[in-house]
Formats: structure tokens, sequence, C-alpha cells
């Protein structure tokens, strides 16, 4: 009877082993590591599940419990404060108690640096070098807002060697943009860098604009008339531009001079500013004293004309001409909207005997 007993009872004991393994209380275990140091407060899950995820302790030691026999996606991962991560990833086949050990994860990529050249609006971005064994590329994105990732960021450099750690990109006038780095494998991510931005400067589109290099205005700028830069009565700086046109009340003659600007691109449906400082003295042509337009596929936009108004004219005489009662620097600006990403240049014409113009700018207007 006893024996009877004892094999029931030996019978039961087995069917509950088997049941509980056939149920798959398992266990899954190990540590992180990065740099030999212990991973702490990272995350790891299998399938990503709740049920099946845990946090590591001081020591970088984690452990999931009751997991049912099966195939699994075990994945490790730490955020930094600092919003850089890491991603380990692993298949395992649960069928026992699982003991990893020790989990390498690589380090985490940072910008180290992000830098902005204020002459020309290009930044330079600098991260440090992955240790990923299975790396395959980094990719650079870019955003306007901080909330930047693959889905939202704009794509700017790929770069399949590990040593690859430097880029250096245009950035438009005014412009503020966050960048990030993400590593990848042949599977997908491996971790992403912390977010850095710069804003651009809101730099002058006209080059020589400043009057303050005469190669640089000349290599730039076209003209037409007798046109100088000169170092005696300048705004802004030390030099400004000259525009000498010959008026001749007695014979009703005058001569229009005109500066040409390179050509430059612009953005559709951006607002734009055009300013300048002017001053002006002696005669001047009384419909057309000061004017500017820009074309733009081969249309005229913006045409302005500054009149008896702006400069106080006082009639002189018989024919189109007015004495300027005394104009000192004054400032001027105007915002234009372009309609579409082609190429314009600008024309300023003047027929005032002397004008004087100085810090021609023409910027994004923010």
């Amino acid at each position: 009877m006893r024996i009877k007993i004892y094999i029931l009872v030996l019978i039961i004991f087995t069917i509950i082993s088997c049941k509980e393994t056939d149920d798959g209380l398992h266990s899954v275990s190990g540590f992180l590591y990065i740099k030999n140091k212990p991973v702490i407060d990272a995350t790891v899950s299998l399938d990503e599940m709740i049920q099946y995820s845990t946090k590591t302790n001081s020591q970088g030691y984690f452990k999931i419990d009751n997991i049912s026999t099966g195939q699994y996606q075990l994945k490790a991962a730490k955020i930094s404060a600092d919003s850089s991560f890491v991603i380990k990833s692993y298949d395992i086949d649960v069928n026992t108690n699982i003991n990893l050990d020790s989990i390498i994860l690589p380090n985490p990529v940072a910008i180290e640096n992000c830098t902005l050249d204020s002459s020309t609006n290009k930044v330079t971005i600098a991260w440090s070098k992955s240790s990923a064994k299975d790396f395959r590329e980094y990719k650079v994105y870019s955003h306007p807002t901080s909330g930047l990732d693959e889905t939202t960021g704009t794509l700017e450099h790929v770069a399949t060697d590990v040593n690859d750690t430097t880029l250096t990109l245009q950035i438009s006038n005014g412009t503020k943009l966050f960048y990030r780095v993400f590593v990848l494998n042949e599977f997908g991510r491996l971790g992403g860098s912390n977010i850095k931005f710069v804003t651009g400067v809101n730099i002058n589109l006209l080059t020589g604009g400043d009057f303050e290099n005469s190669s640089l205005f000349s290599s730039f700028w076209s003209t037409d008339g007798n046109i100088f830069i000169i170092d005696s009565i300048a705004k802004v700086g030390s030099h400004c531009l000259l525009i000498n046109s010959k008026i001749d009340i007695i014979h009703n003659q005058w001569n229009n001079n005109w500066i040409i600007s390179q050509q430059f691109l612009v953005e559709k449906n951006v607002q734009y500013e055009l300013s300048f400082w002017y001053k002006a003295r002696g005669f001047v042509h009384m419909m057309y004293p000061l004017n500017f337009f820009y074309f733009q596929d081969n249309q005229k936009y913006l045409w302005t004309n500054f009149g008896g108004q702006e400069f106080k004219l006082t009639s002189s005489g018989s024919g189109p001409f007015g004495k300027l009662s005394g104009v000192d620097w004054t400032y001027y600006s105007v915002k234009f909207i372009p309609s579409n990403n082609t190429a314009i240049k600008f024309y300023f014409g003047s027929s005032i005997e002397e004008l004087y113009i100085d810090n021609l700018q023409i910027k994004k207007s923010i």
C-alpha cells in the first residue's frame, strides 16, 4: 500500500514538474557593461513585452522570471540623460534557465562639437567613434525642433567608415537646426547620439555690400557710370559707395548710373529684407532720383523709386531737376517675398549728383 502511495506521489510530482517546464517557468539573467563599467537602470526585455521587461541594478544585473518556453529577441537598451542611447539585441531560445553572464553594449556616440562659421553659415559636426563590432554606418539627421528621430528628421549624411566622424553642412540665414547621429548595423539601429543645435547667422546675401573691400565688390558687382568706393564719409565701417552722376540743368541732360549685384538663390515664399543707408547732395532728376528692382526669371519685381518726399527736393529752374535740401545719412528697408526658388539679381540706379550708399544688405527676414 505504501509503495502504491509513493508511486502515486512520484507520478503527481513528475506531472507537476513537466507542467512547470511546459509552462516555461524559466529565467534569463545577466550583467550589462559599457567599457567594463556596469550599466545602471538599463531596460532589458524579451520581444519588448511588458511582462518580460526589467531594469538593471547598481551592478548592471538583471533577471527576468516566469518566461514561457520559446524563441525571443532579447533587447538591452540604455538611454542617457543627454538623450543619447545604445541598443543591443540577441535571438535566444528559452527552454531552461539562461545566464548570459556579461553583455557588452557599444559606447553611446556623442556629438562633441557643433560649431558655426559665422562668415559662411557652415556648420561642422564632430562626434565620437562607435565601438560597435557590427557597425555598418552613421546617419546624420537634422530637424527644426529637438523632436528629432529618423522619421521626423531630414537625412543629411551617410558614412560607412567608422572613422568618418566629422561633417560640414551649409545652413540657411537665421535658421535654427538640431542635429543627431544614429549608428546602425545591418539589422537596424545600434544607438543615437545626444542632440545639438546651431542657428545660422543672418548674413548678407549681397557679397561685398559693405564696400569695405574694393576687390571683393568688383568681383561680385558690375557697374555702369561713375561709381567709386571711398573712405572719407562712411556710415558703417570705414568705406562706402559713391555714385556720381553728371547733371546738366542748362542743357537738360543727365545720366543714370547703375550698380548690379551678383546672382544669388532665394527661397520661394520666404520673406527677405533689403536695407541700406543713403546720403545725397547736389542736383537730382526729380522723376528718377534713386530706384531699384530685381530680375527673376526675366521678370522685374519690387520696382521702387524714391521721389521728392524722400529727398525733400525743391524745384530749380526749368526742366525735371531739383536741388536737394540736405539729406544726411538715412536708413531705408523694404521687405519682399520671391515667388520661386530661382536666382535673382538686383539693380540699383541713381540720377543724383552725389549719392552715397553704405551697408547694402539683403537678409532673410525672421
